[in-house]
């Protein structure tokens, strides 16, 4: 019998010069075809801007014309804060703590409106032993004006008169006089006998009510 051989049989691989040399293929990858580029839209061309209108010259102020009618009239029962105060200061403790400053004020003015409005209709406003207000009619009259030195006439019109009682009088001359307080009014330095500057003298005629 023929004995087995125990040493490995090696297994010739048959290789060509050709399959040496030459490696194997890569496999290039397929890429995908890029979709056409869409063309750009043409720019529209822009319309010029329109040119700017020149501008009309301004037309020159016409000169200011003075009126004809009288100015505006002044708040004659205007009352100043300070004098509302003085006002508010006399009131009692409940009155003062119901009224506002602003009530105060109004009740002042409302009280010199009434007075002012009573003498204009023509009729007296007294006050017992103070003073009474009154409208009295001066007659026409001409004087001189101070700074042209021209003669001024004047028709007759009404003025607003004050007389003080005597009560009042003497309470005031019984006030002790002294110059500690600073400078006297040009009217308290007139000594006694000097006139005091005023219009020239005219007879008043008191107008009934």
């Amino acid at each position: 019998m023929a004995r087995k051989s125990s040493a490995p049989v090696a297994t010739a691989v048959a290789t060509t010069p050709a399959a040496l040399a030459t490696p194997p293929a890569k496999k290039t990858p397929v890429k995908a075809a890029a979709a056409p580029k869409t063309p750009k839209e043409p720019k529209v061309a822009k319309e010029p801007k329109a040119a700017k209108s020149p501008k009309e010259p301004k037309a020159p102020k016409a000169p200011a014309v003075k009126s004809d009618s009288p100015p505006a009239k002044r708040n004659m029962t205007a009352v100043s804060a300070e004098f509302v105060g003085r006002i508010a200061s006399q009131l009692s403790e409940d009155l003062a703590a119901r009224l506002k400053q602003r009530d105060v004020k109004e009740v002042c003015e409302a009280f010199v409106r009434t007075i002012v409005d009573d003498v204009k209709a023509g009729n007296t406003v007294a006050f017992t032993n103070n003073f009474s207000f009154r409208r009295k009619l001066r007659g026409a009259r001409t004087y001189k004006n101070l700074k042209t030195g021209d003669p001024m006439k004047k028709e007759q019109h009404f003025v607003f008169s004050m007389d003080v009682k005597p009560a009042l009088k003497r309470a005031f001359e019984s006030l002790p006089v002294t110059t500690t307080g600073g400078a006297a009014s040009a009217l308290e330095q007139v000594a006694d006998g000097a006139a005091v500057p005023q219009e020239p003298a005219a007879e008043a005629v008191e107008v009934a009510a």
